[in-house]
């Protein structure tokens, strides 16, 4: 097992993730405080001209959890600076991780996904970094650096 996460890394996808508060401002990762309820937006796109049905795992920190509810496909009127969001093939909303299976294009290399998501449980987490690849050519991946949170207990 190893001792640290491995670092970011990329081969032919880029995948890139924003926490968002629920009026579009960036959340500050630094002030979290138990029950906050906020977005994690997920881009990626394909830097090859293939076509990659592509798997998006992005773990959740111990502390947080993802709400039943589905944003998207489209536009989502709650929330409309999120603009058009993409149709995943599926999407799973774990204890955990969100996962997604996207289809990928020469035609629609990009996608955007979001999530939303509240902390639950007051301490320090690690934040593990998104993960994209091709389920059938692995050679294919986008990788993010974990980092750490922290969830302070509620006023």
């Amino acid at each position: 097992m190893p001792i640290q996460a491995p670092g970011a890394a990329r081969d032919g996808l880029v995948v890139r993730r924003n926490f968002l508060n629920r009026n579009g401002t960036p959340v500050n990762l630094d002030a979290i405080r138990q029950n906050d309820v906020f977005i994690l937006v997920i881009e990626g796109r394909a830097e090859t001209r293939l076509a990659h049905q592509a798997l998006l795992v992005h773990g959740l920190p111990a502390g947080w959890e993802a709400e039943p509810v589905r944003l998207g496909p489209g536009e989502v009127p709650a929330f409309p600076f999120l603009g058009q969001l993409s149709r995943a093939r599926t999407l799973g909303l774990r204890d955990d991780r969100v996962v997604a299976q996207i289809d990928l294009s020469p035609e629609e290399p990009t996608f955007k996904l979001a999530f939303l998501l509240r902390a639950v449980t007051p301490g320090r987490f690690e934040l593990p970094g998104a993960l994209l690849f091709d389920m059938y050519k692995p050679r294919f991946f986008a990788r993010q650096a974990a980092g750490r949170i922290a969830v302070a207990p509620a006023d």
